[in-house]
């Protein structure tokens, strides 16, 4: 398979795991009862998705190291310039929201 189709694979599949943690994550606070979801823990997860280019670290750098060391290194690049863009566009979202309310 050429390099940049499996560049553009591991993009996709940076975005289909970025759909599968936020599942999980929502799953679960729909699952723990009311107290512990409005607690400390779902302060925490709460703004784990609102700073997805930085949770994203959880779950991308382990999956990446894993490719590195099977040497599929167009998988691993994907996955990287997945990760960057959903990086980007969460940066980008976050000056948007800070712009329109009163915080500065």
């Amino acid at each position: 398979m050429p390099e940049p189709f499996k560049i553009i694979l591991g993009a996709i599949a940076t975005f289909g795991l970025h759909a599968v943690f936020w599942s999980l994550v929502i799953v679960l606070l729909l699952i723990l009862p009311r107290a512990v979801a409005s607690g400390p823990i779902g302060i925490a997860v709460f703004w784990g998705l609102m700073a997805t280019g930085i949770s994203q670290l959880i779950y991308i750098v382990p999956i990446v190291l894993w490719l590195w060391e099977n040497r599929r290194f167009g998988w691993m690049k994907g996955l990287i310039v997945g990760a960057v863009i959903t990086a980007l566009l969460n940066g980008g979202c976050w000056l948007i929201f800070l712009e329109s309310s009163d915080i500065f």
